[in-house]
């Protein structure tokens, strides 16, 4: 007798021993409870209408596609911001480079002084701080403030008046390719060779003339001049501020 014939066997047996068992289990139940069998019984036949299932699936499916849609939605309005952005940096980068050539350090015109002894002639004044020298130049850490509200992406760049020497930037607002290397500090820093500042980056370090402060770290290789011209363009405005 092979295995499979062994199987059928055995089953077959225990259908023949446990016929009607279950009818007997039952009969015996009932017998002894009927309120509760009957209780149970009803019990296991209370199933939701098709009509809730279905009321539930669609308050789920509408839900979903809300919160879909709000997710897609705040991704679209977020690229757009960052779109615009761009956009407004890419204009003001296309205004010509306009900090004038000069022969000698004695054709600059110092730049005028506001109330609070910085820099230039509003709405960003440039502020004066001490240099750090490497081996590679000189930096400065100079920062700079704004008195009224900002409109859009504020560009900065630099250029040494006398040489025509690019000047280039490091830490969190430097804008642009990486130009170079150096070390700052202990720390290996990238260079960049513009600054972009917007009214969401500033830094706040409690000074109270300003409504916006913005620390920057420019430098200047050896043999740049102090000579030091900046052109800082806004959505709405153009200025030149000179270091002599």
């Amino acid at each position: 007798m092979s295995l499979r014939q062994d199987i059928h066997v055995a089953f077959d047996s225990i259908s023949h021993s446990t016929a009607g068992m279950a009818e007997r289990v039952v009969a015996t139940v009932v017998t002894e409870d009927p309120v509760r069998y009957r209780r149970e019984r009803l019990t296991l036949r209370v199933w939701p209408p098709l009509s809730s299932v279905a009321v539930f699936l669609m308050i789920a499916t509408v839900v979903a596609v809300l919160a879909g849609t709000r997710l897609v939605n705040d991704y679209r309005q977020q690229a757009s911001a960052g779109q615009s952005f761009a956009s407004k940096t890419a204009q003001l980068e296309a205004r010509p480079l306009r900090i004038p050539a000069l022969a000698s350090p004695s054709e600059c015109t110092p730049p005028p002084l506001n109330a609070h002894l910085h820099y230039g002639s509003g709405p960003v004044y440039v502020g004066s701080g001490a240099p750090l020298s490497t081996s590679w130049g000189r930096y400065f850490d100079g920062p700079l403030y704004a008195d009224t509200d900002i409109a859009g992406p504020i560009l900065v760049r630099t250029r040494d008046a006398i040489n025509g020497i690019n000047a280039v930037f490091v830490g969190q607002f430097a804008y642009g390719p990486v130009v170079g290397n150096d070390s700052l500090g202990g720390k290996v820093v990238e260079q960049r060779p513009k600054l972009v500042l917007s009214e969401g980056r500033a830094s706040r370090n409690g000074n109270s003339f300003y409504r916006y402060e913005w620390d920057v770290v420019v430098g200047f290789p050896n043999g740049s001049s102090n000579t030091i011209g900046w052109q800082i363009d806004g959505a709405d405005f153009s200025e030149i501020v000179f270091f002599c």
